[in-house]
């Protein structure tokens, strides 16, 4: 009986054997497959940061109105592409170029009318197929990786934006302007730098671009704004009161309205505010908004184009460093998520002026980095600027040119504009409403 028995436990366990190695089998399969499913994960993971990148180029370069398609497959990861990897072989890419009306052309407002209308983003679709190990032994001997991504154009993606426009109005803004300015037979410096606003107001958005309109603005804003603007300007006056002087129909501003800027000016004209547009593509909103009324006398105003906004008071100088510091301290208390931007508008020449300091073009530079050093895009529009450090800036020491002053005054290279006397400022804010935008992703469903 102990031998039968004996007999009877080695044949189980030899019944056991197949079992067993049946299960390692199977385990190194999913350890195999799981190797196969981990490589594939970080190859697309790859393939997907490498189409977003050339996405992203190919909307930049429809923006220059290049070859879109070109570039996307330059930026890719087929072979030749700069990111390409070795081992991932045989990747194809295809661009696909159209117009979406979520991003409507930001400088004319057209939405899609295809196919007449240009395309403003760029769909690349990247399919890699990649080798496995051990999943071909049960028949797969590839895996096909695809990904997707969409990117608008430069100019048509919106970032929130606070932007306080700095205008100088000093004397010297009351020099003859001979750039085209509709409705102004003799335009002054002062009517092209109004103009130049009138165009960046028309180029942002107040609300998303999906509202048909933004709905009532309460104290100057409207729900859930995208950009909001202000305007500062310099010389300062004595009090809120006479400020309403720049906003009415008539020329009535005086030097006795005009305070020192060792006085504590007032410079603030239009706070921050989204109610210069009823929608993202209305027209500019001159019945009620501060702003409008201050650079506009038509799109509602009431005012000739004789009269109207901003005046041109003689007699006070030029210093600039209070106002970009000011502008810079309002921003700093305006929405976190939004990026700040000064705009200062000028010819650049500053001065002591009364109740001034000296070094005020320095000075003005040593604000604007103050502002670029918190993280605000400075621009700088020269208009005029003298570019001989003889005739301009004359308090200062080490000597400085006008034109200098406002080259460092801008926080990059990017965003300064000089304009020669018979330039005109508008071309140069169309400039900076385009540059304050970028490409950016969407979503692939966007339409």
């Amino acid at each position: 009986m102990m031998t039968c028995a004996r007999r009877s436990s080695g044949s189980e366990r030899g019944q056991a054997l197949p079992f067993v190695a049946l299960l390692i089998v199977v385990l190194l399969g999913m350890a195999g497959v799981a190797i196969d499913v981990g490589y594939t994960l970080s190859i697309r993971q790859a393939l997907q940061a490498s189409t977003d990148a050339a996405a992203s180029a190919a909307a930049l370069e429809l923006t220059n109105g290049g070859d879109a398609s070109a570039l996307a497959t330059q930026f890719s990861m087929a072979s030749g592409g700069k990111n390409a990897r070795t081992g991932i072989t045989g990747v194809t890419v295809s661009t696909q170029v159209k117009c979406t009306n979520y991003m409507s052309n930001l400088m004319t407002g057209a939405n899609c009318t295809s196919p007449t209308t240009p395309p403003n983003t760029v769909t690349v679709t990247q399919t890699a197929p990649v080798s496995t190990f051990f999943a071909r032994v049960v028949g797969f001997p590839t895996f096909n990786v695809v990904t997707k991504a969409t990117a608008a154009m430069k100019g048509g993606a919106m970032p929130p934006l606070d932007v306080m426009i700095v205008l100088d109005s000093s004397g010297s803004m009351s020099g003859s302007c001979s750039a085209a300015v509709p409705g102004i037979a003799n335009p002054t410096r002062l009517d092209c730098a109004k103009a130049g606003i009138r165009t960046l107001l028309n180029a942002l958005w107040p609300c998303s671009s999906s509202q048909p309109n933004c709905g009532a603005a309460t104290g100057g804003h409207v729900n859930n704004p995208i950009d909001e603007v202000g305007l500062m300007i310099l010389p300062g006056v004595k009090s809120t009161t006479p400020m309403t002087k720049e906003t009415d129909c008539s020329i009535n501003i005086a030097r006795t309205d005009m305070a020192a800027y060792n006085a504590s000016p007032v410079y603030l004209v239009a706070p921050l505010a989204s109610d210069y547009k009823p929608s993202a593509f209305g027209t500019l909103a001159g019945a009620t908004s501060t702003i409008v009324k201050a650079v506009d006398w038509a799109d509602g105003n009431t005012c000739g184009s004789s009269a109207y906004g901003i005046e041109s008071p003689m007699a006070i100088g030029s210093y600039f460093a209070d106002a970009l510091t000011q502008a810079q301290t309002t921003l700093a208390a305006s929405r976190d998520k939004a990026q700040n931007v000064i705009i200062f508008v000028s010819d650049g020449d500053g001065n002591q002026g009364v109740g001034g300091q000296t070094n005020a073009c320095h000075k003005a530079i040593a604000a604007a980095d103050a502002a670029a050093a918190a993280g605000t895009w400075v621009f700088a529009v020269a208009y005029g600027a003298p570019t001989s450090a003889w005739s301009s800036c004359v308090d200062d020491y080490p000597m400085i040119s006008a034109y200098n002053t406002m080259r460092q005054i801008a926080s990059d290279s990017t965003k300064f504009f000089s304009q020669p006397s018979a330039g005109d400022l508008t071309a140069a804010f169309r400039q900076i409403g385009q540059s304050l935008l970028t490409t950016r992703i969407l979503d692939d469903n966007t339409q």
